[in-house]
Protein backbone atom coordinates (compact mmCIF):
# COMPACT_ATOMS: atom_id res chain seq x y z
CA UNK A 1 0.00 0.00 0.00
CA UNK A 2 2.82 2.40 0.76
CA UNK A 3 4.21 2.34 -2.77
CA UNK A 4 0.71 2.72 -4.22
CA UNK A 5 0.08 5.81 -2.09
CA UNK A 6 3.47 7.30 -3.01
CA UNK A 7 2.82 6.68 -6.70
CA UNK A 8 -0.62 8.32 -6.46
CA UNK A 9 0.91 11.34 -4.72
CA UNK A 10 3.40 11.70 -7.58
CA UNK A 11 0.55 11.45 -10.11
CA UNK A 12 -1.19 14.29 -8.25
CA UNK A 13 1.99 16.40 -8.31
CA UNK A 14 2.73 15.93 -4.63
CA UNK A 15 5.06 13.88 -2.43
CA UNK A 16 5.50 12.64 1.11
CA UNK A 17 7.88 15.55 1.69
CA UNK A 18 5.18 18.02 0.57
CA UNK A 19 2.65 16.40 2.90
CA UNK A 20 5.18 16.77 5.73
CA UNK A 21 5.77 20.44 4.94
CA UNK A 22 2.06 21.17 4.76
CA UNK A 23 1.40 19.45 8.10
CA UNK A 24 4.45 20.89 9.84
CA UNK A 25 6.00 17.51 10.60
CA UNK A 26 9.21 15.84 9.50
CA UNK A 27 9.31 13.68 6.37
CA UNK A 28 10.31 10.71 8.53
CA UNK A 29 7.12 11.16 10.58
CA UNK A 30 5.05 10.90 7.40
CA UNK A 31 7.05 7.87 6.23
CA UNK A 32 6.58 6.15 9.61
CA UNK A 33 2.84 6.85 9.57
CA UNK A 34 2.50 5.43 6.07
CA UNK A 35 4.51 2.33 6.95
CA UNK A 36 2.44 1.71 10.08
CA UNK A 37 5.34 2.25 12.49
CA UNK A 38 3.59 5.33 13.90
CA UNK A 39 -0.19 5.81 14.11
CA UNK A 40 -1.28 9.20 12.85
CA UNK A 41 -4.82 9.62 11.57
CA UNK A 42 -3.99 13.24 10.68
CA UNK A 43 -1.23 12.17 8.29
CA UNK A 44 -3.15 9.25 6.78
CA UNK A 45 -6.19 11.49 6.26
CA UNK A 46 -4.05 14.16 4.58
CA UNK A 47 -2.53 11.63 2.18
CA UNK A 48 -5.95 10.10 1.48
CA UNK A 49 -7.44 13.50 0.69
CA UNK A 50 -4.65 14.30 -1.77
CA UNK A 51 -5.03 11.05 -3.71
CA UNK A 52 -8.80 10.70 -3.60
CA UNK A 53 -8.80 7.66 -1.35
CA UNK A 54 -10.16 6.82 2.07
CA UNK A 55 -7.87 6.45 5.07
CA UNK A 56 -8.83 2.76 5.26
CA UNK A 57 -7.61 2.21 1.70
CA UNK A 58 -4.21 3.49 2.73
CA UNK A 59 -3.94 2.01 6.21
CA UNK A 60 -6.56 -0.64 6.90
CA UNK A 61 -7.08 -1.47 10.58
CA UNK A 62 -5.58 -4.72 11.83
CA UNK A 63 -7.95 -7.57 12.70
CA UNK A 64 -9.46 -7.10 16.12
CA UNK A 65 -8.16 -3.55 16.38
CA UNK A 66 -10.23 -0.42 16.70
CA UNK A 67 -9.88 1.64 13.52
CA UNK A 68 -6.79 3.84 14.10
CA UNK A 69 -7.78 6.03 11.16
CA UNK A 70 -10.91 7.32 12.87
CA UNK A 71 -10.62 10.54 14.78
CA UNK A 72 -11.77 10.56 18.37
CA UNK A 73 -15.55 10.78 18.52
CA UNK A 74 -16.13 9.32 15.05
CA UNK A 75 -18.45 6.35 14.73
Amino acid sequence: KREWAKARLREEGSSLAQVARDLGVTPSTVTHALSGRHRSPMIIEAIAARIGATPDEIMPPSKGEANPNKSAGEA
